[in-house]
């Protein structure tokens, strides 16, 4: 299903080729751009009445004369000063901003490119990370072939996507058959850019042109458990204005204006993913990758510095429902991913510590030590078999019919109040104040 969607958003925008004049070059924003030239030995092969070098030259010098003044361009080539060496890349200009001086000293440089070495595709890609200097931007890259020195293009493209800023890649294919367009594919479906072919300078041209208007869109990499669905997921973007549209694919790409989305995604009959918050710029492609599956949660809970005394119940919220429920202070929960509230209880179900912001993400375990901030309080009754009852100030009462009886209690104020079970009668009743950390023992006799 990807291959079929990327297959048509290609034949998309050749034909768009056809019938629409793109603008001139005119980077949005301000964004960098990087031009990549190919000037392998292929490049030396016949496009219509001349050769690929001789088109490209001529096309990418034109080009160049079209860039707005200002406009932050760079340039990189490979394969143009050696011949069999697979390390002949050269960044002759990161993107930066242009005067009229700085774009024709460029045209002249491609203009003496000759057709001479190999095609670095993965490494040239690689090299491209720190010459952005941690900005966005957009690398356009035409090349006739495929890699040809033995590198990984695909991993190259995901050192691209995981360098920390958004840098989407196109690429014109000039005079590519459906081998290498297969080979090259995957760079612009991991990085959100294009691919464009182009098998003459006019056609050439027109790719270029319209490669250099940036994209505007967002691009949704899905992950089951951590690893790759085995079926493609459903994706759902929410605009800001409550309008949805939804797309199949692990990782594929919405043509969505500038603005605010959520965005989630959901296996087969499973529970969709929490929205993920995004916003889009104008001209930028970004990419959000949204877990599916389940996830981890390891809670440890102390009690203000101390082991927790007992097996308090523990509880995984979401909004007013139990998820699911543990005992002990040390416990887990696997579930859906999104964000819950832990609730721990104490006594009884009027007094529990609930601690909020708790995010369980798919395909990760997530460990936390929470400190509960309680006080404890024990107490011993000589000579009968008593009821022990703590009353807080808001009218609480938490009893216990154990001797000695062990409290886990909140912080505040108290009274004491114990009962002997048998008859009923009050055997004692005083004030008390429990503060987080604190550890009282109080012997009553007769």
């Amino acid at each position: 299903m990807k291959h079929a969607l990327a297959a048509a958003v290609l034949f998309v925008l050749t034909a768009s080729l056809a019938w629409a004049q793109a603008p001139a070059p005119q980077p949005a924003d301000g964004q960098p751009l990087l031009l990549i030239f190919d000037a392998s030995g292929s490049m030396s092969r016949a496009a219509g009445n001349e050769t690929r070098i001789v088109a490209a030259r001529r096309v990418v010098t034109a080009f160049l004369a079209e860039v707005a003044e200002g406009a932050p361009i760079g340039l990189t080539a490979y394969g143009h000063r050696r011949a069999r060496d697979c390390r002949d890349v050269e960044n002759i200009r990161p993107p930066s901003p242009a005067t009229r001086a700085d774009l024709a000293a460029l045209s002249a440089t491609v203009a003496a490119f000759p057709a001479r070495g190999e095609t670095p595709i993965a490494q040239t890609l690689i090299d491209s990370i720190p010459v952005f200097a941690g900005r966005p931007g957009r690398i356009l890259l035409v090349t006739d072939g495929r890699e040809e020195c033995g590198g990984d293009v695909c991993a190259a493209a995901r050192r691209l996507a995981e360098a920390g800023v958004s840098l989407n890649v196109d690429i014109i294919g000039f005079g590519t058959g459906p081998a290498e367009r297969s080979a090259l594919q995957c760079i612009t479906e991991i990085t959100g850019g294009r691919f464009l072919e182009a098998r003459d300078a006019a056609s050439l041209a027109q790719a270029l042109r319209a490669a250099s208007v940036p994209r505007t869109g967002l691009r949704v990499t899905v992950t089951d458990n951590g690893r790759r669905p085995e079926a493609a997921p459903l994706v759902r973007v929410v605009a800001a204005s409550g309008e949805e549209r939804t797309q199949a694919g692990e990782d594929t790409t919405f043509e969505v204006p500038a603005g605010a989305y959520r965005v989630g995604a959901r296996l087969g009959s499973g529970r969709e993913s929490e929205l993920v918050a995004v916003t889009v710029p104008e001209g930028r492609v970004v990419t959000v990758a949204i877990g599916t599956g389940t996830g981890r949660l390891e809670v440890r809970v102390s009690a203000a510095g101390r082991d927790f005394p007992g097996a308090p119940p523990i509880q995984l919220v979401r909004g007013d429902e139990i998820v699911a429920s543990g005992v002990g202070p040390e416990t887990a929960f696997d579930t859906d991913p999104g964000v819950y509230t832990l609730r721990i209880q104490l006594m009884t179900t009027d007094q529990v510590i609930d601690v909020p912001d708790l995010r369980i993400v798919a395909g990760r375990t997530e460990r936390r030590s929470i400190v509960a901030q309680v006080g404890q309080i024990r107490v011993r009754v000589q000579g009968v078999a008593p009821l022990v009852q703590m009353i807080h100030s808001d009218g609480a009462i938490i009893a216990s019919i154990d001797n000695p009886a062990a409290f886990v209690l909140l912080p505040g104020a108290y009274e004491l109040v114990v009962i002997n079970a048998a008859t009923g009668a009050e055997i004692e009743r005083r004030a008390l104040t429990i503060a987080a950390g604190d550890t009282q023992s109080v012997e009553i006799g007769p």
